[in-house]
């Protein structure tokens, strides 16, 4: 009773997103659901920092990085005086952050016992979810009904009840999580595996072809060691490439995609206000569209259609450009250092090796969408990383291991 009392809160905080994601474009006020959640573990965070004087491990260096970050971005918003507004500054803080610091805070809310209850209790939804939505995508390739997204290959992409494919793509991977942590049975660990895998390819959206590819061969290339091997990374690598070259030529390549744009005066404004950037929301970001940066009219974005102060739609489309531009080439660095370290992290822990290999390609996602969108600062990749923290948590080390580590 006990423990499913402490699991109460975690599973009110999950079901809350996972509401959210399916009608924050029909109930507004449901898009700050993130941005709430992220103030309110702030002020846990601060209070378990207070009271246990630290937090230790991988968790512990997150959070001085985002700190160093908050430093940097505050003090290049000053010299660079690229954007004025007050609000815009601190919502892009918030937006930056949320990730980590809800994360984190989630985490410190569950032990092995508590994430086991909180993955039971979801467990029926999510094969549901899985279920519905396979079903659904191979009839939506023969009838409309009314779940389609863009039309590329010749196909139409499939969203189920999303109106957007990234948002579909995690939502699977959390649901893929939860599952796969609460069935033993290698066969049918598979076979949902099979139904996830599916849906990912019918999405037709590159990184979710991507990982489709590795949620299937991820089990066979870590299977002897438990871990990824530089061989691996490098066939992941090419295989990525691969599969991923209509959107390196029609974003990348070409000089006139707002993409190739983004990225080309992301390094440009790195340069020239080295090495600490222009500052939150100067670039990049949601807040420096939606407050119209400085830069961007210096840029001439004011004449690119879906980059202009009334038509802004692509100027979302990126992440490491913003980064690179808000933070310059340290924040950079530290950025990378962060995920570098969760991904090793990962490498590390001691869990089953089919729970490992859909643990590392729902990351891998996160790390291929970045080159193209602001996924770590979209709520459903958090409500993915929430299913990675569990499941994780579920396989927890004793506390001498985490100790050691």
């Amino acid at each position: 009773m006990k423990i499913l009392k402490k699991a109460i809160f975690p599973l009110f905080i999950l079901w809350l997103m996972i509401f959210s994601e399916i009608f924050m474009l029909r109930i507004n006020f449901l898009k700050y659901t993130d941005e709430i959640l992220a103030v309110l573990f702030f002020l846990y965070l601060f209070y378990i920092g207070i009271k246990k004087k630290r937090i230790e491990g991988v968790s512990g260096k997150v959070l001085i990085v985002c700190l160093i970050l908050l430093f940097l971005g505050i003090i290049s918003n000053l010299f660079s005086k690229q954007q004025k507004s007050i609000i815009a500054i601190l919502l892009d803080i918030v937006a930056n952050f949320k990730l980590p610091v809800i994360c984190i805070g989630f985490s410190q809310l569950l032990n092995e016992d508590t994430a086991k209850k909180v993955s039971a209790k979801l467990d029926i939804f999510s094969r549901l979810f899985l279920l519905f939505g396979f079903v659904l995508g191979v009839f939506s390739l023969f009838i409309d009904l009314g779940m389609r997204g863009q039309y590329r290959f010749g196909l139409w992409g499939y969203n189920f009840i999303y109106d957007y494919a990234h948002i579909y793509a995690l939502m699977v991977l959390f649901c893929l999580l939860i599952v796969i942590q609460n069935i033993e049975d290698k066969k049918r660990q598979n076979a949902y595996i099979i139904i996830a895998s599916v849906q990912l390819i019918l999405n037709l959206k590159g990184p979710s072809l991507i990982t489709a590819v590795l949620l299937l061969i991820c089990p066979l290339l870590i299977k002897k060691s438990g871990k990824f091997e530089v061989k691996h990374i490098i066939f992941i690598g090419i295989v990525s490439l691969l599969l991923g070259v209509y959107q390196i030529n029609n974003y990348f390549l070409n000089e006139n995609a707002p993409r190739s744009i983004l990225f080309k005066y992301g390094i440009k404004t790195a340069n020239s206000y080295f090495p600490i950037g222009s500052g939150f929301a100067s670039y990049g970001s949601d807040m420096a569209a939606k407050f119209y940066s400085n830069l961007y009219r210096n840029y001439g974005f004011e004449l690119i259609r879906g980059m202009n102060p009334y038509d802004f739609q692509f100027l979302n489309d990126n992440y490491w450009p913003s980064i690179i531009a808000q933070f310059g080439y340290i924040g950079a660095v530290l950025v990378v250092l962060v995920l570098l370290w969760f991904f090793m992290y990962l490498q590390r822990t001691s869990i089953n090796n089919k729970k490992k290999a859909v643990i590392l390609s729902c990351f891998i996602y996160t790390l291929i969408a970045s080159l193209g969108n602001t996924i770590y600062t979209t709520s459903a990749t958090i409500l993915m990383f929430l299913g990675m923290m569990i499941v994780l948590n579920c396989n927890k080390k004793t506390e001498s291991d985490e100790k050691n580590e």
